[in-house]
């Protein structure tokens, strides 16, 4: 009884599970679908069916088409799929120009890729480059007339890119439930990382840099992830002459964010060893809290944490400045800049709570309108 849980189950041999059976290893077999995964799919499936109900030779070019149509959001689809048209044309008339003055040989058609190729590269086309090439080179080495030939290649880019732009604009992507997720993810992680980071200046011993900027790198991450779904949320909506999301704003505040904390953490290892001053402790406790009261869904607080900010450097830094601080305390220098690293990370977090408070009152009204559309209606107009 008196043997400790550690000692106890410390001398049960446990037998190791094979790495290959790990329920880890075999869910990362498993293919991920997603809906623009699904989309896809069936839009190549209905182009190469459609393409073979109409007898078109190699049919499976339609398939490549619908994949290249099928894009993240509806501007880029219609974006993408006007300029796949584009140079399907231009891919075909250099085809049919190349073959009225060379013929079908092997230079030939490699010459005709090579000038295709480079109108794309000027015109900055890449996207579509691989759609002209093919069609040249399809064009130019079909058998048959040279018109028939580019007529059905031609075909083949309508109706994958039909198929494709039409199931994209039926099933719509939703990119703003994703892009709120991976913002809320990244208040979550910031919110561990400064719990971490308390835990640390509490026991004296902060976590080596190289680890620390490992889970800052993933942080960054996570914000980039989410700015590409609120880019492809911002353009739908300036697409449907609708304001912006307010996501971006927010996520710029998070990165700098970020970066302040990369400072505070610069600091603290300066700060090893020596004894924090007590208001700057305590100080430094507050914006603990706010931060982890901001991870689990709330404000934060900010307003009141930069109130709390002004206050502490007016009564405990009193008229010395920085010049002044650093000549005569080398350690008062050191919590010095600390606390002004604090004083950015809490103008950056109340502008990330501003943009997000701005973005729920957005999406209330948005879905007052939806609900009454007439009353809202009439009371912008009372208002107007």
């Amino acid at each position: 009884m008196g043997a400790s849980w550690r000692q106890t189950f410390g001398r049960l041999q446990v037998k190791p599970v094979p790495i290959a059976f790990t329920p880890r290893r075999l869910r990362s077999l498993l293919p991920r679908l997603g809906a623009r995964t699904l989309k896809t799919a069936l839009a190549i499936m209905l182009s190469i069916a459609t393409a073979r109900s109409l007898h078109l030779p190699m049919p499976q070019f339609a398939g490549v088409v619908a994949v290249l149509a099928v894009q993240p959001s509806i501007h880029r689809s219609l974006r993408q799929g006007i300029r796949q048209w584009c140079s399907a044309i231009i891919g075909a008339t250099a085809a049919l120009l190349w073959l009225t003055l060379f013929g079908r040989s092997a230079w030939a058609i490699g010459l005709a890729a090579l000038f295709v190729m480079g109108w794309h590269v000027r015109w900055r086309w890449t996207p579509s480059l691989l759609v002209a090439v093919v069609i040249c080179i399809n064009t130019m080495g079909a058998s048959g007339p040279y018109l028939a030939g580019a007529i059905h290649q031609l075909q083949l880019v309508g109706i994958g890119m039909g198929w494709g732009t039409a199931l994209n604009l039926v099933f719509r992507p939703s990119h703003r439930r994703t892009a709120q997720r991976l913002r809320e993810g990244c208040e979550k992680a910031l919110a561990v990382l400064w719990r971490d980071l308390a835990r640390d200046v509490d026991r004296g011993r902060l976590m080596p840099y190289a680890k620390f900027r490992m889970r800052l790198e993933d942080l960054h991450a996570r914000v980039d992830e989410a700015r590409r779904f609120a880019t492809y949320l911002d353009e739908d909506l300036h697409h449907l002459g609708r304001p912006a999301s307010g996501l971006m704003p927010a996520l710029r505040a998070m990165e700098s964010a970020i970066e302040r904390t990369r400072d505070i953490h610069r600091a603290l290892e300066r700060l090893q060893g020596c004894c924090m001053d007590p208001v700057l402790y305590r100080t430094w406790r507050v914006v603990c809290r706010s931060i982890q009261s901001l991870g689990v869904g709330r404000s934060g607080h900010p307003v009141c944490l930069r109130s709390i900010l002004d206050k502490v450097e007016r009564l405990w830094l009193g008229p010395l400045t920085q010049p002044d601080i650093a000549a005569a305390f080398p350690v008062r220098a050191t919590e010095y800049q600390l606390f002004r690293h604090l004083c950015e990370l809490c103008d950056a977090l109340s502008t990330y709570t501003d943009a997000r408070h701005g973005q729920e009152i957005a999406g209330r009204q948005r879905i007052r309108t939806l609900r009454d559309p007439g009353q809202t209606h009439a009371a912008r107009h009372a208002q107007a």
